[in-house]
C-alpha cells in the first residue's frame, strides 16, 4: 500500500493487516460496504484461501473483518465485483471462481452477508476469471458479465440478467455469451455515447485470439437511461469514491439506484467513471445526489433522461451531452413537457431532407394515431394534441412516440397526465 503525498510523491505504508498479510491474492476492490463515507479495502485470494475484509477506521488505520460467510468460504477466487444488484442501497459482491461456481453475497446492513444460493449464477461451474456488473438492457438493474478461460479448452463467456425479484437467468443467444474464447479480462463503457454499456473483453496472447468488442443495442428500445460523469474539486479529480444516487419511477414503483465510482471493479477490468443508470420507462429522473469523498453532499431534481450530466463538485451541473445522431441519420431529443396535460413537441433531429412518419403507440401496442411529413436537414418538432386518429383524448397513460424512415426507427416515451 503506498500512501500518496501529494505531487506525485508516494511513501510505502509498512503497517497494519492489508500489508503484513500474505495470500496469493488476485483482485481488489476499494469499496464503502459499511456506507460510513470513507472506503473500505477488499481482497480476492486464490487457492483455497479466505478473502480479506478490511474496514476503514479512518486516520490511516484498518480493523480486519474475520467472521462471516464473505469470509470463510476459502473458493479459488480470481475476481471480486462490487455492485448493488437487489436495489437496496448498500453493495453486494459476487466473488468468481477458476473452479467451481460463483458465490453471490448479499449485504444485509451492519457488516452482515448473505451467501444466496439461487441458480443459474451460483450453479454454472466454470473457469472463471473476470466479472463485471452493469445493466445491460437498461431496465433498472444490475446484469452480471463473467468471462471463462480454461487451459485445456475453451469456454463460452457468463452473461446473467437480472430479473429484479433477487433471481438472474442466463442468457445463452446473444454475442458475448456464445463466442468461446480463452477470456481474462472485461469492461463497460458506452463507447459510442448512445446510451447503452459496451463491452470489452481481453483473451489470452497464448491462444492467438483477438479481442472481442461488442456494441450493445439496448438503447435502440423502449428503455431510457441516464448518465453522470463527475469531476471533483475538493475530493480527487476522478471522484473515485463518490456514491451517486438516482431516484425514478420504474414501472410504477418507485426505486432508488446506487453506483459507486470504483479505481477497480473487477479483475482485469475497469469499468467506465462515468456512473450509468437504466431507467425502464422513466419519464423524469425524480432525484439526483451525489456524495462525494469529501463529504459534500449535492442534490439534484426533476432531469430528463437520455443524457450524460457532468458536475463539477461544489460548483453543479457543468454541462450536458446527448447522444450523437445514429448510423440512420436519426436522433430523438427529449419531449417538452413530459409528462404533458394538453399537448406534447416531439423534437429530433435528421441528417438529411426526406419524409418521415410519426406513430403513437399505446400499452397493448396497438397504433393510435400516425402523422407523415416531408421534412429537413437539422432539428425537427411535431406537436400531438394527445388525441387520437378520430381527435378523441386519449386516455392518461404511457404512450411510445415512433418516427421512421426508410427502414429506420427511433422511439421515445410520453406521458399524458389528463387534463
Amino acid at each position: 500500500m503506498y500512501h500518496n503525498d501529494g505531487n506525485g510523491v508516494f511513501s510505502t505504508v509498512g503497517t497494519g493487516a492489508p500489508v503484513t498479510d500474505a495470500f496469493i491474492s488476485r483482485c481488489v476492490n476499494w469499496t464503502d460496504f459499511d456506507l460510513d463515507g470513507d472506503p473500505d479495502l477488499f481482497v480476492s485470494n486464490e487457492s483455497d484461501q479466505n478473502e480479506s475484509l478490511y474496514r476503514n477506521n479512518g486516520g490511516g488505520s484498518f480493523t480486519k473483518i474475520l467472521a462471516g460467510p464473505l469470509l470463510n468460504d476459502g473458493g479459488k477466487t480470481m475476481s471480486s465485483s462490487w455492485g448493488d444488484f437487489d436495489n437496496d442501497g448498500d453493495f453486494d459482491v459476487v466473488l468468481v471462481n477458476d473452479q467451481g461456481s460463483e458465490s453471490l453475497l448479499r449485504n444485509d446492513g451492519g457488516g452482515n452477508f448473505s451467501k444466496l444460493t439461487t441458480p443459474p449464477l451460483t450453479s454454472s461451474g466454470g473457469n472463471s476469471f473476470s466479472s463485471q456488473w452493469a445493466d445491460v438492457d437498461n431496465d433498472g438493474d444490475l446484469d452480471l458479465f463473467i468471462t471463462n478461460a480454461f487451459w485445456g479448452g475453451v469456454w463460452k463467456n457468463f452473461l446473467f440478467i437480472n430479473q429484479g425479484d433477487g433471481s438472474f437467468v442466463r442468457n445463452i443467444t446473444e454475442a458475448p455469451a456464445t463466442d468461446l474464447g480463452w477470456s481474462y479480462g472485461c469492461a463497460f463503457g458506452d463507447f459510442d455515447r448512445d446510451g447503452d454499456l459496451d463491452l470489452g473483453v481481453a483473451n489470452c496472447y497464448n491462444a492467438a485470439q483477438e479481442n472481442y468488442l461488442y456494441e450493445n443495442h439496448a438503447s435502440e428500445s423502449a428503455n431510457n437511461w441516464f448518465g453522470v460523469s463527475c469531476t471533483g474539486t475538493a475530493s480527487n479529480k476522478s471522484a473515485i469514491g463518490a456514491k451517486v444516487r438516482v431516484k425514478a419511477i420504474l414501472n410504477g414503483n418507485t426505486v432508488w439506484q446506487v453506483r459507486e465510482i470504483s479505481a477497480q471493479s473487477g479483475y482485469c477490468g475497469q469499468n467506465q467513471l462515468a456512473a450509468h443508470f437504466g431507467l425502464a420507462d422513466a419519464s423524469i429522473v425524480d432525484s439526483l445526489v451525489v456524495e462525494w469523498p469529501s463529504g459534500l453532499k449535492e442534490y439534484y431534481t426533476q432531469l430528463y433522461p437520455n443524457q450524460y450530466v457532468a458536475l463539477l463538485e461544489g460548483m453543479g451541473i457543468s454541462g450536458t451531452e446527448t447522444p450523437p445522431l445514429s448510423a440512420s441519420g436519426l436522433h430523438m431529443l427529449n419531449p417538452s413537457p413530459n409528462p404533458f396535460r394538453d399537448s406534447v413537441s416531439i423534437l429530433w433531429e435528421q441528417v438529411t431532407t426526406g419524409p418521415v412518419s410519426i406513430e403513437i403507440v399505446d400499452s397493448k401496442g396497438a397504433i393510435i394515431c400516425t402523422h407523415t411529413a416531408h421534412t429537413v436537414a437539422g432539428k425537427q418538432e411535431w406537436r400531438w394534441n394527445g388525441t387520437d386518429s378520430r381527435g378523441q383524448r386519449v386516455p392518461v397513460g404511457a404512450y411510445v412516440v415512433v418516427i421512421k424512415r426508410n427502414t429506420a426507427q427511433i422511439s421515445t416515451k410520453v406521458i399524458c397526465v389528463g387534463e
